[in-house]
């Protein structure tokens, strides 16, 4: 047996032990259960759908990516959240996520409970079912629901979008680089923390990352259904993500089209469909935003606060007129935190969450993605060799960055881009003679280490 074989089957076994461990610490079987479940469901996923010639990397990845953010999971639960009704990680929204369905599993069966279910989830519907049917069959099995075997969707959920950013790569760089990337971005990004918080932002991730590699991948009929079908699972989720996955269906249609066509035609054509999505996306997405303003109202409390608390560059996009916001918001969000030591602040409870120092990490190194893909986008010369689907997917994360940033800053709301953005700059990169790379790489880092030295001299003026 190969070492790679043995490697694979060691993180296999320890994560068997780990599951073990925590069922018995629970004292809850539905631990084994659903651990076994996703972990199995993962792999019948790249058997079913990635390509031959990809499958055993996509393995590897899969187990690595679910023991690492398993772990991450079990150890930040255990530190921060010993009442999931009181207390959370990272995002507030967890408390009424669990809370919510974990009320109706204690009082209430059969059909009046899954209306139940559809009437208090009904701004995330998807995520609402999810987790009561979770917690449903973990009773059935003779267990019991907890946060923690609803927090394991989220590890696959994380795990399998490296999978896709991989095989995403894959369709244009080499396999070691695309190893990289995958790596790269399931480590220093911000998707290491979000594994072990519990709300819907994942699971957006994923299905966007699964939009975007259909897109990049060779043009087949059936995948118009499969994108339909995700843009339903995106809207049961979140209904303005569901909105704009509509333009993933429209840049499916024009990439077609692009091959039936001239180059001036395929232009006009790319034109009208991001005028039409962008459009669309900016008259829907403020009319549902309104929507959940009821049953949500606490979150909306909890977002003023975080202006409230706010310093440093957040409190100054707050005072700007309203017109100037959306492009603040995006810079913003695409430099939060800064500084990077406040990553570990939760402002709302005035508690610090140490656990959350990898934002601090995915601060520093966003700015250097953006930084490498602003590079490249500039220079004809990098920009030309940019294959032209990447672009017009490209254009899909950027107007998603764009729509969000209309009403928040939040960047957790724009994860389902970021992978896209990451294949672009990766690929700008790997482009580039390591030479001009690397004295890119020295040259920004040494910048942002001189921008937070200035900030703390000023700070303590």
């Amino acid at each position: 047996m190969s070492h790679k074989r043995e490697w694979s089957m060691f993180l296999g076994i320890l994560l068997a032990i780990i599951t073990s461990i925590v069922a018995l610490i629970e004292n809850n079987i539905a631990v084994f259960v659903f651990a076994g479940f996703w972990f199995l469901l993962g792999v019948m996923v790249i058997k079913i759908t990635l390509p031959v010639t990809n499958r055993y990397r996509s393995y590897k990845l899969y187990i690595l990516f679910f023991a690492i953010y398993y772990a991450f999971m079990l150890i930040t639960n255990y530190t921060y959240v010993s009442n999931p009704y009181r207390d959370f990680f990272y995002t507030i929204d967890s408390l009424e996520f669990y809370s919510t369905m974990d009320s109706i599993l204690q009082y209430k069966n059969g059909a009046d409970a899954y209306d139940m279910v559809l009437y208090e989830a009904r701004h995330w519907r998807g995520f609402g079912v999810l987790i009561w049917l979770t917690g449903r069959i973990a009773q059935i099995v003779g267990g019991e629901n907890s946060i923690i075997i609803q927090k394991l969707q989220i590890v696959f959920l994380a795990s399998m979008t490296t999978v896709f950013l991989y095989n995403m790569s894959r369709i244009y760089l080499s396999q070691i680089q695309s190893w990289k990337i995958a790596i790269s971005f399931g480590l220093l990004t911000h998707l290491l923390v979000f594994s072990g918080v519990f709300n819907r932002d994942l699971h957006i991730a994923l299905i966007y990352t699964m939009g975007f590699y259909i897109l990049l991948s060779s043009w087949r009929f059936r995948n118009l259904f499969i994108l339909i079908l995700l843009c339903f699972l995106a809207w049961q989720f979140r209904v303005q993500h569901g909105i704009f996955f509509f333009g993933f269906v429209g840049v499916f249609i024009l990439l077609r089209l692009r091959n039936l066509y001239d180059k001036v035609a395929s232009f006009f054509l790319g034109l009208l469909f991001i005028v039409g999505i962008a459009a669309f996306v900016f008259l829907n997405i403020g009319k549902y935003e309104k929507e959940t303003t009821g049953k949500l109202e606490h979150y909306q409390e909890y977002h003023e606060e975080q202006f409230k608390e706010a310093t440093g560059l957040t409190a100054i996009v707050n005072r700007l007129p309203a017109v100037f916001q959306p492009v603040a918001n995006i810079v913003l969000s695409q430099t939060y935190p800064y500084p990077p030591h406040r990553a570990v602040n939760v402002n709302v409870t005035g508690e610090t969450q140490y656990l959350k120092f990898p934002l601090s990490i995915a601060q520093v190194y966003w700015i250097l993605v953006w930084f490498i893909l602003l590079y490249g986008l500039f220079y004809k010369k990098n920009r030309v060799a940019i294959p032209q689907p990447i672009i017009y997917t490209l254009i899909l994360a950027f107007l998603l960055i764009i729509s969000v940033s209309i009403a928040s800053y939040e960047f957790r709301r724009m994860l389902g881009a970021y992978p896209m953005i990451y294949l672009a700059s990766a690929f700008i990169y790997f482009k580039m003679d390591k030479k001009k790379r690397n004295m890119i790489v020295q040259r920004l880092l040494l910048l942002q280490l001189g921008m937070f030295v200035f900030y703390i001299i000023l700070k303590g003026f």
